[in-house]
């Protein structure tokens, strides 16, 4: 098994529905999947019961964090070289659970947040649990959506992920720089 990194990360990636979260976590797992650990609130809110698709109430969404931390201190537990949670998380409290879990574990925590360049297309391909949300509803996230005080230039940021994604290319290459 390579060693893809030294130090345990857990990787917060939160944005907008449709902005690409699942589709980045998919992409960072195909490198390695053997290593990473992959959470969502999506994973918990569907399941499959006497050989049909169910879709769990979003008041229970309470059960859902719920369960979705402890299969998150689990997986501290099992020393994942990286968990990677990818949620909406418009309040930046929405993930404090899991940082101080992380810093528990001695995990560093990186977060990502996704962007879009059209809230209209965004509105199009946005889904959530494997339903499409309205409009009211994508606008009511939009609008409670917390942004990060950045400390440390974006440039500080822009080289910290370029590295991260350096190292996962090469974990996969054997070690060899990729070109």
């Amino acid at each position: 098994m390579s060693n893809l990194y030294k130090v345990p990360t857990l990787l917060i990636i939160r944005g907008l529905p449709g902005t690409g979260k699942t589709s980045l976590a998919s992409m960072i797992c195909a490198f390695n999947n053997s290593e990473i650990k992959t959470l969502s609130l999506d994973d918990y809110r569907y399941m499959e019961y006497n050989g049909q698709d169910y879709w769990f109430d979003n008041t229970l969404i309470s059960w859902h964090v719920k369960a979705l931390h402890n299969d998150l201190e689990d997986a501290f537990r099992k020393e994942y070289k990286l968990i990677i949670i990818h949620n909406t998380h418009t309040r930046l409290s929405e993930y404090a659970q899991a940082k101080k879990l992380a810093e528990q574990y001695k995990y560093r925590v990186m977060v990502i947040n996704m962007e879009y360049e059209s809230f209209d297309v965004l509105c199009e391909r946005s889904v959530s649990g494997g339903k499409l949300l309205d409009r009211k509803k994508m606008q009511w996230m939009r609008d409670r959506w917390q942004y990060i005080v950045n400390p440390k230039p974006l440039s500080w940021y822009t080289y910290r992920i370029g590295k991260f994604f350096r190292k996962i290319r090469r974990s996969i290459s054997g070690g060899r720089k990729a070109t």
